[in-house]
């Protein structure tokens, strides 16, 4: 028997993510994938002289930016759809996902694919992909997507996310 030749060009890893899959309309122009949340904000890093302002008073006032920039990137993902995605499985790597839907797609459709990789911080991401299969099987379809438009940081991103998943499974 002949072994086929591995023609995936990244690791996969099966996993259950928060994943939300919306399809573009038909030749939009693609956007580059990105990540998403509110920049953390530069005070927690700006330095007062001890002896002007008693420290106390600069420990509250950084505790008061810590939350300010927590309010801030959660009303910047809630507004981007990311409070209430739902957990899916997934078969995921750099290249693309397999993953299944109520949703149904056509090979082809240009797919906004809404990702939270469970890192400490989470990682948001909004990706997008070409849908390259939707298979049907009992009340469920599976959707094939294969990720473009990608920068090199953002597969990077889930290249390192997925090794670490692997190097987890390995070690149960």
């Amino acid at each position: 028997m002949e072994e086929k030749p591995e023609r995936r060009e990244y690791f996969r890893v099966k996993d259950v993510l928060q994943v939300a899959l919306k399809k573009l309309p038909p030749f939009s122009v693609l956007p580059t994938s990105r990540m998403v949340g509110y920049p953390l904000s530069v005070t927690s890093d700006f330095s007062v002289p001890s002896e002007t302002v008693d420290p106390f008073i600069i420990r509250q006032f950084q505790a008061i930016h810590q939350k300010l920039d927590a309010i801030l990137e959660y009303l910047c993902l809630e507004k981007l759809g990311f409070v209430e995605m739902e957990y899916k499985e997934v078969d995921f790597s750099a290249g693309g996902m397999r993953v299944a839907t109520l949703d149904k797609f056509e090979e082809g459709d240009i797919l906004e694919v809404k990702l939270v990789l469970p890192t400490a911080p989470p990682i948001y991401l909004i990706c997008y992909g070409v849908v390259k299969r939707c298979t049907e099987c009992d009340e469920k379809r599976e959707v094939a997507v294969e990720f473009t438009n990608m920068s090199e940081d953002i597969r990077s991103i889930i290249v390192k996310y997925v090794l670490q998943r692997q190097r987890q499974d390995i070690r149960r």
